[in-house]
């Protein structure tokens, strides 16, 4: 339930806002892969908070969690065969900004896309 309402979320916020149907599919993947990495990562019965914001041409997500990243932790449990693992190189490629934070309250994953339209304005 919670990729489905992001996705709806990011949908609405990037048309608004200017995102191609491309556009928007990408930062939609993006939005799900964090989210996705959140849950995974979050002890239970804590929250992942995400905020989606829309600017004139371009939408930023936010996804909050309450557990730890750890880079060194994921390329270890990361084969070439492993189910998991791919989220953080789908987001790189996705999203024209990315910051990855350990803040007090847990992991912070900040991306934004911008609308391709507007760097011709």
């Amino acid at each position: 339930m919670a990729t489905r309402d992001l996705r709806a979320a990011v949908e609405c916020v990037a048309e608004e806002c200017g995102l191609d149907p491309g556009e928007r599919f990408d930062l939609k993947l993006a939005a799900t892969e964090a989210i996705t990495n959140a849950l995974r990562e979050t002890p239970e019965n804590h929250t992942v908070e995400v905020t989606v914001v829309g600017h004139e041409d371009a939408v930023d997500v936010e996804v909050l969690d309450q557990g730890v990243f750890s880079p060194v932790r994921a390329k270890l449990h990361r084969g070439p065969d492993a189910e998991s693992g791919r989220g953080i190189p789908i987001i790189l490629a996705l999203v024209d900004k990315v910051e990855f934070a350990q803040t007090s309250r847990g992991t912070r994953v900040w991306m934004s896309k911008r609308a391709a339209a507007a760097a011709g304005r």
